[in-house]
């Protein structure tokens, strides 16, 4: 009976040791497993924050484009607006200045006409005259 006893002793000696170096690895691979979170928790924290970073510029740069293309659509406007009054006031000088044309050229055709009906007068005249002259 000694001997089943110290086998048993023996046996359970073993199972302890066996279940210490079980325990045991189990710390250690919960620690790596901790670890390996860890480290992965980190990486994709550095990631996300690179990420959010280069989003960030992203809309910065957007927003910096945006306002930079507002600003150019402002000034061409601004640009076809003064463009449009310029040629306005042009379009209405040049139509002043047609109606002074066409009434200085009216007057010297009135004139004109004026001139041919005196003249025309003055040989029917002096034709007339001229033929009782010539008559008598």
């Amino acid at each position: 009976m000694r001997k089943v006893q110290a086998e048993e002793d023996n046996i359970h000696t073993n199972l302890r040791k066996k279940l210490k170096a079980v325990l045991q690895e189990k710390v250690d691979l919960e620690n790596q497993l901790e670890h390996e979170q860890e480290y992965v928790t980190h990486k994709l924290s550095k990631q996300l924050k690179e990420a959010i970073s280069k989003k960030d510029a992203l809309q910065r740069k957007l927003e910096a484009e945006s306002r930079a293309k507002d600003e150019l659509k402002r000034k061409i406007e601004e640009e076809d607006r003064l463009i449009r009054q310029t040629l306005e006031k042009k379009l209405e000088q040049l139509k002043k200045e047609k109606i002074d044309v066409e009434a200085q050229r009216d007057q010297e055709v009135e004139n004109a006409m004026n001139n041919m009906s005196k003249i025309l007068s003055r040989l029917v005249s002096e034709r007339k005259y001229g033929s009782d002259d010539d008559a008598g």
